[in-house]
């Protein structure tokens, strides 16, 4: 019983690291991906405003100047559709911390051989 005591006793100091591994990448994922995205959404902004104004301005001394307007406002729509799927289905499907329950569970597969 003391050999598994010291067992796990050491596994916990090895979980605390390896939780303190798994925040600092998680920090660092979430940190990158928070200014990618910053970056990402503010240049579409602007660049989609741009783009919808430039239409409507060559449209202004026709008559489908609010056929223009409203085709703009979909497109902004459809862009915004279609960023919204594209970042849902590339989301990260791993969970977190999943190495560390990965090592509880083999850990605890062990000691139920060892008993």
């Amino acid at each position: 019983m003391r050999t598994i005591g010291r067992y796990i006793q050491q596994r916990m100091m090895d979980y605390l690291r390896l939780l303190l591994i798994d925040l600092k990448i998680q920090k660092q994922l979430f940190i990158n991906r928070m200014v990618c995205l910053a970056i990402i959404f503010v240049f579409l902004f602007l660049s989609l405003i741009f783009l919808g104004i430039a239409i409507i301005l060559s449209f202004i001394n026709t008559p489908y100047l609010i056929i223009a307007a409203w085709c703009v406002f979909l497109a902004h729509v459809l862009v915004l559709l279609i960023s919204l799927f594209v970042y849902i289905r590339n989301r990260s499907s791993t969970p977190l911390f999943c190495d560390i329950e990965k090592e509880l569970k083999q850990d605890i597969d062990m000691m139920k051989e060892f008993l």
